[in-house]
């Protein structure tokens, strides 16, 4: 069941907007949100403009509960995090072991079971999809930082030394004005 309704009409480019936001983030029409045309549909045009009090496309209503008009990214986001968390979850997904199963994974000779290196970990173990991998995302900032702070090093020693700031001259000093009563 789709909780989220984007409610629109054709050559809306707010609508389009909308629609492309939350495919281009993964969620897909007719499973996690639902498009209805307001031209073609005269209830849901009937519950956009009297029982919300809507007047302009499109209008996204999450879970019956929440809604608003326009193309809003902020309200969007909230709309896409809130149905990745109505997703099952992979361990949820996932058949339970019984114990026959369980018992054919076991090796035969327990000193044949070793735990896995880091080396092996990351290859044998990928992270599932939608699922950002932290560490492996912490090394490529890390090689990243290491890259740019050799750029930035090469570079100064391409400019070369810097030079001394130049000392600012002193501000004028006031002229004097005759009608202040001071001196020339």
């Amino acid at each position: 069941m789709t909780a989220i309704t984007v409610f629109g009409k054709p050559n809306c480019v707010q609508c389009k907007q909308t629609v492309k936001a939350f495919e281009k983030a993964g969620l897909q029409e007719g499973e996690d949100f639902t498009y209805r045309d307001v031209t073609e549909d005269p209830r849901a045009y009937a519950y956009v403009t009297e029982e919300l009090g809507y007047s302009a496309a499109p209008v996204v209503v999450l879970d019956d509960q929440d809604h608003w008009s326009g193309y809003n990214p902020l309200h969007n986001r909230r709309a896409i995090t809130w149905a990745h968390a109505q997703r099952p979850t992979p361990a949820a997904a996932a058949p339970a072991l019984d114990t026959a199963t369980h018992q054919q994974l076991q090796p035969e000779h327990p000193a044949e079971a070793r735990a896995p290196t880091p080396a092996t970990s990351a290859a044998t173990t990928a992270a599932p999809a939608g699922v950002i991998d932290l560490s492996a995302r912490l090394a490529q900032m890390r090689a990243d930082s290491h890259h740019l702070t050799a750029a930035a090093a090469t570079l100064a020693q391409l400019a070369g030394p810097t030079p001394a700031p130049r000392p600012s001259p002193a501000p004028p000093l006031p002229a004097a004005h005759p009608g202040l009563g001071m001196r020339a």
